[in-house]
């Protein structure tokens, strides 16, 4: 019996074990949670980035995982690059976009970036590395858009 109480024992530990390891989600490797800090409404500055080119995927700010349709697939906004208080260092790289509403059609993808930010003294910061270079067509007049 002692052997039965022991092989349930084993089981059991092993089954914890796998619950309780990492995800493969990209967004849980991240050692920070979403952040909490104002959104950026315009590009980052320019900056070199890092050597490294296998960086993680950045966690976007709380609240702003929206996507939005853009040429190529969907993309996040501008809004949802990390920014404000972080707690453990770590440099990530994140896709995002100039986005344009118009009056009666969905928010659109402008122009696809590539950004690292990197959490450092406790507060986040992110550069542009790669500028894309779409731009937002007009509204359409028919829709509501008053601009000319």
């Amino acid at each position: 019996m002692p052997e039965l109480r022991f092989l349930a024992a084993l089981s059991f530990a092993m089954l914890t074990a796998a619950a309780c390891a990492p995800s493969s989600d990209p967004a849980s490797s991240s050692p920070n949670a979403c952040s909490t800090g104002a959104p950026y409404t315009s590009s980052p500055p320019h900056g070199p980035g890092s050597a490294n080119r296998a960086l993680p995927e950045c966690v976007p700010r709380c609240g702003a995982t929206q996507k939005y349709p853009g040429v190529g697939g969907s993309w996040f906004g501008l809004e949802s690059l990390p920014s404000g208080a972080c707690t453990r260092e770590e440099t990530c790289s994140m896709g995002a976009s100039a986005t344009r509403t118009c009056p009666g059609q969905p928010t659109q993808a402008c122009n696809l970036s590539l950004y690292e930010c990197s959490c450092a003294g406790g507060t986040w910061s992110c550069v542009t590395v790669s500028q894309g270079a779409g731009v937002c067509g007009a509204c359409n007049r028919d829709a509501g858009d008053a601009t000319p």
